[in-house]
């Protein structure tokens, strides 16, 4: 099921029973989950990637998530009851039924008319819901049950592009990714790369390179139909790729399963709903797992 696979819904009332998990995928030294999930001041370190990180430890249940945000943390409170999900689909449905809820009008009224998701801090669109902000973490102490929010320290700043500092952040930022792309093929798992004439397609495929990998290992998948750009974005990708000595292809890896209409929906709307006016539908996946580095997300990260 897409929603017991990939959300949790933790509330005032089960917390004890919240089993420790990792959902999405994170940026750290340990491959291992059971180690990630094993350290207890996970809630306060700075971890890059796409993350909801559910403890339950001896003394207290944390939930942390990535330096970004991506999943989001979303919250209910109502006298001495909290509702916490990392979906808030998910959560309305769990607390609709015995709390009483009203629509952010001008939270939607604003959703209507941006061209890709909402750009608001903390507010949903329903006014007892709120986003937690990505510096904060979630702590429940198991024998009070009292819950408390933990701020990490906030590491944002200015520095001048052509500043040593800026070029250390940046090659911090890369090779982190290049690492872990070196340990996907470690693990000889697949990988699919997309490329276009697009500036962030081609600096994903920078990081790919840096992570000094056997090409003929690499599908690069390039659109080849005659929608939008496409066509002549093919003929970039492809001179590319004779450049770099990599092979090209327009299909990628063959998803040979079809998703069920109630699964393309869910997998797109638990996990979109309230902050993207884009939903991506999905409708078919691969039986053997591999990894992807899409070209949906520019536009977004532009905007």
């Amino acid at each position: 099921m897409v929603k017991k696979d990939n959300f949790f819904f933790i509330d005032s009332t089960n917390y004890s029973m919240a089993n420790s998990r990792l959902y999405g995928y994170a940026l750290c030294e340990s491959n291992d989950d059971i180690d990630f999930l094993a350290d207890e001041q996970l809630y306060s370190r700075t971890i890059n990637g796409c993350f909801c990180a559910v403890q339950n430890l001896s003394e207290k249940l944390c939930i942390s998530q990535d330096y970004y945000g991506c999943y989001g943390i979303f919250v209910f409170f109502e006298k001495d009851y909290f509702a916490i999900s990392n979906s808030y689909l998910y959560l309305i449905e769990n607390i609709s039924c015995n709390y009483t809820l009203h629509l952010n009008e001008d939270f939607i009224n604003h959703m209507l008319v941006t061209d890709n998701g909402a750009y608001a801090y903390v507010e949903t669109a329903i006014d007892e819901i709120a986003l937690l902000p990505r510096n904060v973490s979630i702590l429940i102490n198991k024998q009070t049950g009292l819950l408390s929010i933990y701020h990490k320290k906030r590491t944002d700043g200015t520095v001048l592009l052509e500043s040593r500092e800026a070029l250390n952040i940046i090659d911090e930022w890369a090779y982190s990714w290049a690492q872990a792309i070196w340990n996907i093929f470690e693990e000889k798992k697949a990988f699919v790369q997309d490329l276009s004439g697009g500036m962030d397609s081609r600096l994903s495929l920078v990081l790919l390179l840096l992570a000094n990998i056997d090409k003929s290992k690499v599908t690069i998948r390039a659109l080849r139909d005659k929608l939008f750009t496409h066509a002549e974005d093919f003929e970039i990708a492809k001179s590319i790729c004779e450049f770099f000595g990599i092979s090209i292809d327009y299909v990628g890896i063959n998803k040979n399963k079809k998703l069920s209409l109630k699964s393309v929906v869910d997998m797109s709307f638990y996990t979109k709903q309230c902050h993207s006016n884009i939903m991506h539908f999905k409708t078919e996946f691969s039986e053997t797992p591999f990894f992807e580095i899409t070209g949906f997300g520019g536009r977004l990260s532009e905007n």
